[in-house]
Parts: structure tokens; sequence; C-alpha cells
């Protein structure tokens, strides 16, 4: 009888010591948008550099983006400047799965490998 519940509580202690570690090793979620932004061709990377489109200095992009004048913000809200509302730059943005760099959702063709492709010596 002792030995069916000594082995019923070593079962139990093991089975939440691997539960444990399980809690332990969540996934990290996935960046959603770009941590930098060419505020000239809204064009985004994940590292800060220059833009490869226009040669331009790459800024540090905030979280939320005025749909109106293109300002950024690190809190929801209205826009300080044109008073339109602010949404999240993730929902805006797309990553291309060629050149790694961040464009319109809505464009069907990433401006970085168009680019690229046309500027490419033959």
């Amino acid at each position: 009888m002792w030995r069916t519940v000594a082995w019923v509580l070593a079962v139990v202690l093991v089975l939440n010591i691997a539960a444990q570690a399980q809690k332990g090793t969540k996934p990290k979620p996935a960046q959603t948008g770009p941590k930098y932004i060419c505020l000239m061709c809204k064009v985004g990377a994940d590292k800060q550099g220059k833009c490869p489109l226009c040669n331009l200095q790459m800024l540090k992009a905030g979280v939320y983006v005025c749909t109106g004048c293109g300002a950024m913000a690190d809190k929801p809200g209205d826009c300080a400047q044109c008073k339109k509302p602010m949404v999240k730059l993730a929902s805006l943005a797309k990553k291309c799965k060629v050149c790694n760099y961040y464009s319109d959702k809505n464009k069907k063709e990433c401006p970085v490998c168009e680019y690229r492709k046309k500027t490419k010596p033959k």
C-alpha cells in the first residue's frame, strides 16, 4: 500500500516539474512592425542604417502613425498636428520575404526589390 502511494506521489511530482519547465519556455512573439523607417520613402527595416532607395538615414519608428500626416507616436490617440487618428504601424506595413524590408501592405510589389531590379547592372 505504501509503495503504491509513494509511486503515485513520485509520478505527480515528476509531472508537476515537467509542467513548470514547459511554462518557462514560452516562445517569444514575433515582431510585427519595423523598428526603423525612412520618412521620405516610407520603407522600414529591423536594423538602423540608410534607406536602400534614397540613401537617407532611417529613424526610429514609433508604434503608432497618423493616418493624415504620417507623424509617429508611442501611444494611441489623435495626432497632435492634424487631429486625425493614429493607427498601429504594424497594421500598415508588411515585410518582404526576399529583401526583409518593410513597405506599404497595399503595394503589390516591394519598392526595394523593384528598385534593385531596375538598377542592377546588366
